[in-house]
């Protein structure tokens, strides 16, 4: 994996990414989020950029399908949300994220 960019609210650089039933990919991964106060949660986004290309056409990468991220400084499990104009999948997660948040 390549040298992570920590950004004050999240990370940016590359991740290897996991789908249920297929290999493990690294791709590159933009990530952040923000403290919620009513739900007292942490919650993060992101977006993980070339998956279908990595994983092929067949892979089920569908609203709602799991994905579990481990960047150099941690793991975390989110779900697709949706898939951008270029292709790419938009992530949630909440708790702890797959970087350093503290």
């Amino acid at each position: 994996m390549s040298e992570p960019e920590e950004e004050a609210d999240g990370y940016r650089g590359t991740a290897e990414v996991s789908v249920a039933g297929q290999p493990t990919v690294t791709t590159s991964v933009e990530l952040a989020g923000n403290f919620e106060p009513i739900s007292g949660r942490y919650v993060w986004h992101g977006r993980l950029r070339s998956l279908t290309e990595l994983l092929g056409r067949g892979a089920d990468l569908s609203v709602g399908t799991e994905v579990f991220l481990t960047t150099p400084t941690g793991t975390a499990n989110a779900r697709i949300t949706a898939v951008d104009l270029w292709g790419s999948h938009m992530i949630e997660g909440a708790g702890a994220p797959p970087y350093e948040w503290i």
